[in-house]
């Protein structure tokens, strides 16, 4: 570290010798060694800062659009603006809340998203897959790919780069994906899924925002008997979603052992229809889009800090009730906290 608060990251390779004779050459000695500098590091904990690693490397390009994103940089200024398009955003799970979120993230001015999920649009979820077309359905397109072009259309940061990756993120090709994301979304449709996410977070010291909802219909009364909206931090400086309530260990265990847990595997229209059935649960696109929302301001949190009252605790919006309240703290319940404003970085 430099006195000026810089971070410099190598990795020294050396030369093996073969010989006595080449283990007494300079150039098998600390002069002959590969230096190799880590791009960016990482500064976790309830926030986040991403700074450049590399002393002898080009200073990222910001990828600022002012006349596209003026309304946001009044808020949080052109520097502001710059650390969001330098992010890496990975999202785990493209359904109804996922979609939607990419979509807000590239158009607050993310500067690369990384999409993960091995699932494809049909009928059945063409409700809530907003900026889904039914050409893409009748296509049967990955969701990847829709809402790589979707957010791609949305993008404010002229370096907007997207990732779509088809795979699960419990299987180590999708997961290895998101390793290197400055902060990952996770809108996974189970358990499983969310415990691997959960664990990564504190493995690799990835913050991860996981966000989902719950609807309990009574099919007599045709009303809503119990539901919520959660939305939740994970990772250094904020406690484990297990601990947070979003799943158990029963739950993610079940979810693992199903026999419909893995079927990504392509089984034509008619399998997929069938598993879908099968595994769906009420869904409605209003509420997809509220986490959604929650999701995007809790990543300015994170990264920004325009609100560090809102940087951990789980945020609930209870369905049958419509109250909106902060449930880690019993101080809190039944009021939001004051929201700050902080203008450093």
């Amino acid at each position: 570290m430099t006195p000026g608060g810089g971070v410099s990251v190598r990795e020294y390779a050396f030369r093996r010798p073969h010989s006595k004779e080449e283990a007494s050459l300079e150039a098998f000695g600390p002069a002959g060694a590969k230096i190799t500098f880590a791009e960016t590091v990482r500064v976790v904990g309830p926030g986040l800062r991403v700074l450049q690693a590399d002393p002898t490397g080009k200073p990222r390009r910001a990828g600022i659009e002012v006349h596209t994103t003026e309304s946001s940089i009044l808020l949080w200024g052109e520097r502001g603006q710059a650390i969001l398009s330098e992010l890496t955003i990975g999202i785990a799970g493209q359904g109804g809340v996922g979609g939607i979120v990419a979509e807000h993230l590239a158009r607050l001015g993310v500067g690369t998203l990384v999409l993960v999920d091995y699932d494809r649009l049909e009928d059945g979820n063409f409700n809530r897959s907003q900026g889904a077309t039914r050409s893409d359905v009748a296509s049967r397109l990955s969701k990847v790919d829709v809402y790589a072009r979707i957010a791609g259309e949305a993008a404010t940061a002229s370096n907007f780069q997207v990732s779509p990756v088809r795979e699960s993120v419990a299987e180590s090709a999708g997961l290895n994906a998101l390793l290197d994301c400055d902060i990952v979304v996770s809108a996974a449709d189970d358990a499983f899924g969310r415990q691997v996410l959960d664990h990564m977070a504190y493995a690799h010291l990835v913050p991860v925002i996981d966000g989902g909802t719950i609807l309990v219909p009574d099919s007599r009364s045709m009303l809503l008997v119990a539901g919520k909206s959660q939305v939740v931090a994970a990772g250094p400086g904020h406690a484990c979603l297990e601990c947070q309530g979003v799943y158990t260990q029963e739950e993610a265990t079940i979810a693992r052992e199903s026999a419909s847990w893995g079927r990504y595997i392509d089984v034509g229209a008619e399998g997929e229809r069938r598993t879908n059935r099968e595994l769906r649960a009420p869904s409605v696109i209003c509420n997809n889009a509220l986490v959604a929302s929650l999701i995007g301001l809790r990543v300015l949190a994170i990264a920004l800090r325009v609100t560090p009252a809102t940087l951990c605790g789980t945020q609930r919006y209870y369905v049958e009730d419509g109250t909106l309240a902060w449930g880690s703290d019993q101080r809190m319940q039944g009021r939001l906290p004051e929201v700050i404003m902080d203008w450093t970085w």
